[in-house]
């Protein structure tokens, strides 16, 4: 969580970057470069807790597929991000070849450092309310051992069609 505010703070910072400001945007770069695996991080470790709540609730272990469906999720929003964002530059009055005026160069500056602020924070107040917490995960870790430290392995076949 303290990535994710830590993220936002820095895409914050953004918005205080002037054409003559190189420095403080190096600055930003380096801090947003050290801090942004944090989230990528979570979503693995997320991923990999709720893979062990599922075990625990119906004693099949379905990480292969949860991670499967992460990585498809993953490529499917990194594509509509880019299908969505090249189009709003346009619209907002960017052009790649140049030249842009103020206005159209403030919208740019606007997209890059405020929407990723309002996803980050959106992220880290997601993160206050996730029902997996230490605690509970601690739990889970807990009963799993009971049950025995490694999952039966177990085919699921689809069912055989009568003739």
């Amino acid at each position: 969580m303290l990535g994710e505010v830590l993220q936002a703070l820095i895409n914050l910072s953004l918005m205080l970057v002037t054409p003559s400001g190189i420095v403080l945007l190096a600055i930003l770069t380096i801090a947003q470069g050290l801090t942004q695996s944090s989230g990528n991080l979570m979503l693995r470790a997320i991923v990999s807790d709720v893979a062990d709540k599922q075990r625990l609730e119906t004693g099949t272990d379905r990480a292969g597929l949860l991670f499967s469906v992460f990585g498809l999720s993953m490529k499917a929003g990194n594509a509509v991000a880019i299908g969505f964002v090249l189009p709003l530059f346009a619209w907002l009055g960017f052009k790649a070849s140049g030249p842009n005026d103020a206005d159209s160069l403030f919208a740019l500056k606007c997209v890059f450092a405020l929407v990723p602020f309002a996803a980050h924070t959106l992220s880290a107040l997601v993160m206050l309310r996730f029902p997996l917490d230490a605690a509970r995960y601690a739990q889970i870790r807990d009963a799993l051992e009971v049950r025995g430290a490694e999952p039966e392995a177990q085919v699921i076949l689809p069912q055989e069609v009568a003739p």
